[in-house]
């Protein structure tokens, strides 16, 4: 496992289209990115800890639920 800091922290369209991909070419198993859940242990992954990230998985959710 990886992670691709496409989205800096957030869960942009940028990372959405890469894990797309990766499931329309076959990946069985897709993890969004690494991710941290308080200010102080920040990692290059989804900032949990601020909630707009919220906002983000409800705009994105949709689309990933047609991928089944």
């Amino acid at each position: 496992m990886h992670g691709t800091y496409l989205g800096k922290g957030r869960l942009t369209e940028e990372l959405e289209a890469y894990h797309y991909d990766r499931a329309r070419a076959g990946v069985g198993l897709s993890f969004l990115e690494l991710a941290s859940i308080h200010p102080s242990s920040f990692t290059f992954g989804l900032h949990l800890w601020d909630d707009e990230i919220i906002r983000e998985y409800q705009r994105s959710c949709p689309g990933f639920s047609g991928l089944a």
